[in-house]
């Protein structure tokens, strides 16, 4: 829910369940990273990513360093597993563009 409570431990097993067990240090660095300026009010979720793996989408409340990566104050940022060779990746705008629907992830419907 945008602006509610996030658990980060329980959206990591969703991704380690997506990732086949291995996330990157780079992943991890960003979830630790992200919990706590969430924790100190640096940062709140307000979206989902609209394509597979529907990652959470966060906006800052002010300027954060996150996995190297100087994100503004106001700008919406999340972890883009897809970059790197799924190392991953900080992805960060003003705001990102928005969809009224989502794309499904290849496999599943098994």
């Amino acid at each position: 829910m945008p602006g509610g409570e996030v658990n980060l431990a329980a959206e990591m097993n969703e991704l380690l369940g997506k990732m086949r067990g291995v996330l990157s240090a780079e992943t991890l660095q960003f979830l630790d990273e992200m919990q706590a300026a969430m924790e100190r009010g640096d940062a709140m979720r307000v979206l989902s990513w609209g394509e597979c793996s529907f990652d959470p989408v966060y906006r800052t409340k002010r300027s954060l360093m996150l996995v190297g990566t100087r994100v503004p104050a106001d700008d919406e940022v999340h972890w883009d597993i897809h970059k790197n060779t799924y190392r991953g990746a900080v992805q960060y705008a003003k705001r990102f563009g928005r969809s009224s629907s989502w794309s499904e992830c290849e496999g599943d419907d098994e």
